[in-house]
């Protein structure tokens, strides 16, 4: 592999905070589809039958991470505790296995970056599985 000299250093380090700056969110994206039923006002939320303690997930994992990393979920309506793609539900399920997101098997990564590697493999596992809530995977 080339070692880049001083000066392509530089040129690259430019063009990569340049293209970082100028880079936008579009103004307008379209909705998605929504193929879900919205869940009635007085619907029961999740609770833990065993009221286990919380689990090691629950320190550094919010419900805000959740909501943006899902905002499709439940095909199509989102994050919503009466529904079964939840926070909540997320988090009564982390209960029952303590280890996941909360332990750190060996001394090659730091302790958070194995709890987020966990968690970032379960995500992208799912993800691939559901095919984001993608209705054609069901037809």
């Amino acid at each position: 592999m080339k070692k880049l000299s001083a000066r392509e250093l530089i040129w690259t380090l430019i063009l990569v905070f340049w293209t970082g700056v100028n880079a936008q969110v579009p103004d307008y994206c379209p909705p998605h589809p929504i193929y879900g039923k919205i869940p009635e006002e007085d619907c029961a939320q999740p609770s833990d039958p065993n009221d286990l303690p919380k689990s090691g997930l629950e320190k550094w994992f919010t419900k805000e991470m959740f909501e943006d990393l899902f905002p499709k979920s439940n095909i199509g309506l989102g994050p919503h505790p009466c529904l079964p793609y939840s926070y909540e539900s997320l988090i009564i399920a982390s209960r029952y296995f303590p280890g996941f997101g909360s332990s750190a098997p060996n001394k090659q990564f730091k302790s958070d970056e194995h709890k987020k590697r966990d968690v970032a493999a379960f995500f992208a596992h799912a993800l691939q599985e559901t095919g984001e809530n993608d209705v054609s995977v069901y037809k």
